[in-house]
């Protein structure tokens, strides 16, 4: 999807959110592409705008004092004046989000954060389509119904509606099929064909059977009496279905929506849609890895601090322990543990194969990466470092130049005595994979 097909400029969202840096992020972004965006920092002034002056989609944290977006959702969804708003949740990726509860108060999506841009305009634009379709559906059919004595007229309106119609669906970038009352097929767009693996054109498949069309796609589902019985009790449902997930025999992830279209004499038609979410399901498992792997880095590190002097002969015989223990544990290919005389650092252990870092060897502390852990008395990492404009003159770098670094200051009676350092060469890639993080001791 274009930027273009992402700007909606005459299109009105309201943000809730407790944090101001997430209210500020989302609203510069959405400005920025043509949104006009109002911004509340509780649920119930959220309320009050909503009802003051009514936006065309909200974005709703669920994770709130006083009143949170579960209780804010259901009443608006409690009143007939509001309650066609679609409301899009906000979950961090760590939260327990209960889908269920968020489509039962009549949550229309969720986006999680930390937010991918991309994603979030799609679903924002997503939402925003669908309610025009509604509108415009339900526009018509109240249209086609006043008319219905006269044929001719409604068949030719109806054709217009369907033409417009098919513009909209054939520029989503999602699969969808729009379905009369009796299921055959009024309108199906070529990412449909191209997700389902239909060798058919879409304008072939207009009129057919949808539970035929369907059924061509067995050997996707994994379990196909399963996935045609599900289908059945969302039509029986006559609900609303969002973000449901198929999993493919493929290895392919899928989300479907399902939306009744409801006019005067009630289900007036089906919409489904259908959504590749691989990649983001890939990425969110990669976070979750990487979170994990973060968490085990921090309490490794955490051992590491609690070494006893004791346990060691002497001064050298602890960090050579000390250097071994860090390279295994954090994936770094050298290491050092120096201390701090002055103005100067001095190497008293060292295991840096290739690197020309030798145990007492003197060199000026500002020289060193350390200072930066001894000045900031914590824990830093650093990544990519030839990518850090800063760092990129600095005299540890021009000489080494290392990928990725890891300096921790050492404490002895309440002072900065000494600094141990883990690096990699740039092509290493072993080291941590965040672009910069800081860690506590």
């Amino acid at each position: 999807m274009t930027r273009q097909d992402l700007t909606r400029a005459n299109e009105t969202l309201l943000i809730v959110d407790d944090s101001p840096e997430n209210l500020r992020f989302l609203a510069q972004t959405l400005q920025e592409r043509g949104y006009r965006v109002r911004c509340v920092k509780s649920g119930a002034m959220a309320l009050r705008s909503v009802k003051a002056l009514q936006p065309d989609l909200i974005l709703l944290d669920i994770r709130m004092p006083e009143m949170d977006g579960y209780t804010v959702c259901q009443q608006l969804k409690a009143d007939p004046a509001l309650q066609a708003i679609p409301v899009v949740f906000l979950s961090a990726l760590d939260e327990a989000l209960d889908k269920v509860k968020a489509f039962a108060v009549g949550g229309a999506d969720f986006i999680t954060k930390p937010f991918q841009v991309e994603e979030l305009l799609v679903r924002i634009a997503h939402q925003l389509t669908i309610r025009q379709l509604q509108r415009q559906m339900s526009g018509q059919n109240q249209q086609l119904q006043q008319e219905i004595r006269h044929r001719g007229q409604v068949e030719t309106q109806l054709r217009q509606v369907t033409a417009r119609l098919s513009i909209l669906i054939e520029h989503l970038q999602v699969g969808v099929v729009l379905e009369d009352p009796a299921r055959q097929v009024v309108i199906v767009n070529q990412p449909y064909c191209d997700l389902l693996r239909l060798a058919r054109s879409p304008g072939s498949l207009i009129g057919t059977d949808g539970r035929a069309m369907t059924q061509h796609s067995d050997p996707l589902w994994v379990q196909p009496e399963a996935f045609s019985q599900r289908m059945a009790e969302i039509l029986t449902a006559e609900q609303s279905v969002v973000a449901e997930e198929i999993t493919l025999t493929d290895g392919r992830t899928l989300e479907r929506d399902y939306i009744p279209i409801i006019g005067d004499y009630g289900v007036e038609g089906h919409l489904w849609q259908y959504r590749d979410i691989t990649a983001r399901k890939q990425t969110e498992r990669i976070l979750r890895q990487n979170s994990q792997a973060l968490n085990r880095f921090s309490q490794s590190l955490k051992q590491l601090h609690r070494l006893n002097l004791s346990q060691f002969d002497n001064f050298e015989a602890l960090f050579e322990d000390y250097l071994a223990t860090g390279c295994a544990v954090l994936g770094f290919s050298a290491g050092v543990v120096g201390r701090v005389e002055g103005s100067n650092y001095l190497i008293k252990a060292a295991h840096a194969p290739g690197l020309g870092l030798e145990a007492n060897t003197i060199c000026k502390l500002e020289d060193t990466l350390c200072l930066r852990a001894i000045t900031n008395q914590t824990t830093i990492s650093l990544t990519d470092i030839g990518a850090i404009p800063e760092l990129q003159n600095h005299v540890a770098y021009r000489r080494l130049k290392l990928g990725s670094y890891l300096g921790t200051p050492i404490v002895v009676n309440a002072k900065f005595m000494a600094a141990s350092a883990f690096l990699t060469p740039p092509l290493d890639r072993r080291g941590l994979s965040s672009t910069k993080k800081k860690l506590s001791n």
